[in-house]
C-alpha cells in the first residue's frame, strides 16, 4: 500500500492550476453510460469528483464508481463521502476500503438530509462533524485509527474540505473553515460562484485562502435554470445582474459559459483550479469553458 501523494496533491502542492469535474453514480448497478461520457472529457481533467448519494437519492455507492471509473478510465477521482449518512464504524470502514481501491482523494461532505430523498424513513446520522472525519483521515495519515490504535501502516489521503463563499454567516463559515484546516484538511472546494466579488472579498479577509480552493464551476444554461439555483439549492447566489445579463442575451447558453469564462479570470491568481458541476450531464461544456480562457 503505496504512501506515495496522489497525483491531485502533487498538482495542488505545486501550485499547479487543476480542474476537476463532478459525476453522480447511476441510480442503477451499470456505470457503462457514464463511462462512456465521461471518457471524452477526461484529456482535460485532473480529477472527477464522484458525488455520495446527491439529493438523498439511491445511487450506486461513490466507492464503487470511484473504482469503476480510476480502473475503466485511468483518471484520478474525488471520493465524496457524506457523514450524515454513515456511522463511525461505516466511515472508518469505507475509508480503509477506499484507500486499498487507490481512491485516495477524498472531500468530506455533510450530505443532503434523507426526508428529501428516496427513502425518507431512512436515519439520519451525526456520530462527527466535518472536521471531525478530517482529523480521523489526518490520523490514519499519522498512522493511527479512529479509535485511536495504530494502524498496520500509515495512509496517504489527500483530504478535501467545503467551503462557502456564499454564506448569509460569512464568521460562522470562517470559524468552521479554521477548524477544518486545523484539523488537516489539504484543499477547499466551493459551491458554484456568479460574483467574483466574493471570492475576492473573503480571500482578502483571511489574508489569502490557507489552501488550494478548487472553485465551484457551473454554466447557466438558460435564465429559469438561474432563478431555480438561485431560488431553491442552498450554498448558491445568482446576483440580480446576471440574471439580467441572461435575459438579454440574444445565446443565453453562450452568455452562462462567458459568465463563467470571466469568473474564473478574475479569480485566477486567488485559486488552485476549477471545481464543475455540469448542469444536466453535459460534461463537454468543461472544454468549452476552458477552451476560452
Amino acid at each position: 500500500m503505496s504512501a506515495q501523494p496522489t497525483r491531485l496533491a502533487e498538482r495542488l502542492a505545486n501550485g499547479e492550476f487543476t480542474v476537476a469535474m463532478e459525476v453522480h453514480p447511476p441510480r442503477g448497478f451499470d456505470l457503462t453510460a457514464t463511462l462512456d461520457r465521461v471518457r471524452a472529457v477526461v484529456p482535460h481533467l485532473h480529477a472527477v469528483n464522484v458525488a455520495d448519494s446527491p439529493r438523498a437519492q439511491g445511487r450506486m455507492s461513490a466507492l464503487a464508481a470511484c473504482s469503476l471509473l480510476q480502473t475503466g478510465l485511468g483518471v484520478e477521482t474525488i471520493l465524496h463521502i457524506a457523514i450524515r449518512h454513515r456511522n463511525l464504524l461505516a466511515l472508518h470502514s469505507d475509508l480503509l476500503g477506499a484507500h486499498a481501491l487507490g481512491a485516495r482523494n477524498v472531500f468530506v461532505v455533510l450530505g443532503d438530509k434523507p426526508a428529501g430523498g428516496d427513502y425518507p424513513s431512512a436515519t439520519e446520522v451525526s456520530d462527527v462533524t466535518s472536521s471531525g472525519l478530517i482529523r480521523i483521515m489526518a490520523d490514519l495519515n499519522a498512522g493511527v485509527g479512529a479509535n485511536g490504535a495504530p494502524t498496520e501502516a500509515p495512509a496517504s489521503f489527500c483530504i478535501g474540505a467545503a467551503l462557502n463563499l456564499n454564506a448569509d454567516d460569512m464568521d460562522a463559515e470562517l470559524r468552521v473553515l479554521e477548524r477544518k484546516v486545523n484539523a488537516g484538511a489539504h484543499f477547499l472546494l466551493t459551491q458554484p460562484v456568479y460574483d467574483p466579488e466574493r471570492v475576492e472579498r473573503v480571500a482578502q479577509r483571511l489574508g489569502g485562502f490557507p489552501l488550494p480552493v478548487l472553485l465551484g464551476v457551473l454554466p447557466l444554461r438558460t435564465l429559469r435554470h438561474a432563478e431555480f439555483l438561485d431560488a431553491t439549492v442552498p450554498g448558491i447566489s445568482v446576483p440580480r445582474e446576471v440574471h439580467e445579463r441572461l435575459r438579454r442575451s440574444p445565446d443565453v447558453r453562450a452568455e452562462g459559459i462567458a459568465i463563467s469564462q470571466e469568473l474564473l479570470r478574475a479569480a485566477r491568481g486567488r485559486i488552485g483550479g476549477a471545481y464543475f458541476m455540469p448542469p444536466f450531464e453535459r460534461y463537454a461544456i468543461v472544454q468549452e469553458t476552458m477552451s476560452g480562457l
